[in-house]
C-alpha cells in the first residue's frame, strides 16, 4: 500500500470540530454559574447558542469519524476525542445536576405561591360567608330597596 493509498483525516474539519467543542464547553460552563447562583431564568439566550454549537459539533463529528480507518491510525486525534469527551461528560453531568436543583426551586415556588392563592381565595371564602349571613340575618331580600 503505498502513501497515496493511505487516507487521513482532514485537518481543517478536525480543528473546527475542536474549536466547535471549546465554544460548546465554555457555554456549558457559562450556564453551570448561572444556574449555581440560582438565576435560571437568565440562561435563554444560553440554550439557543448550546442547541446551535450541538448540533454543529455533531455535524462535525459525523465528518470526522467518517472515514473510520483513517480515525483509527491517528492516535493523537483518538487521544484529543477522548479528552473532550471527558470535559463534556463531566460538564453535561453538572449541568444536569443543576437545572434539576432549579426546576425544584422553581417548583417549590410555584407551590408556595398556589398555596398563598388557595389560602386567599378562602380568607375570601370565608369573608363571603360570612356577609351573606350577615345580609341573610338582617334583611329579606324583599326589604331590599333600589
Amino acid at each position: 500500500m503505498d502513501e497515496s493509498d493511505s487516507k487521513s483525516i482532514d485537518k481543517a474539519i478536525s480543528e473546527a470540530f475542536f474549536k466547535a467543542m471549546e465554544e460548546l464547553k465554555a457555554v456549558i460552563e457559562g450556564e453551570n454559574e448561572v444556574l449555581a447562583r440560582g438565576l435560571p431564568n437568565t440562561i435563554l439566550e444560553l440554550k439557543a447558542r448550546k442547541a446551535a454549537l450541538q448540533a454543529q459539533c455533531t455535524a462535525l463529528l459525523l465528518e470526522v469519524s467518517d472515514d473510520v480507518q483513517a480515525l483509527a491510525l491517528d492516535q493523537a486525534l483518538l487521544d484529543q476525542l477522548a479528552m473532550v469527551t471527558q470535559d463534556m461528560r463531566r460538564l453535561t453531568d453538572e449541568n444536569s445536576k443543576l437545572v434539576k436543583e432549579a426546576t425544584q426551586a422553581t417548583r417549590r415556588r410555584v407551590d408556595a405561591v398556589m398555596a398563598a392563592i388557595q389560602m386567599a381565595a378562602g380568607d375570601e371564602d370565608d369573608s363571603l360567608d360570612a356577609l351573606m349571613k350577615r345580609s341573610s340575618s338582617g334583611r329579606h331580600k324583599g326589604d331590599v330597596k333600589d
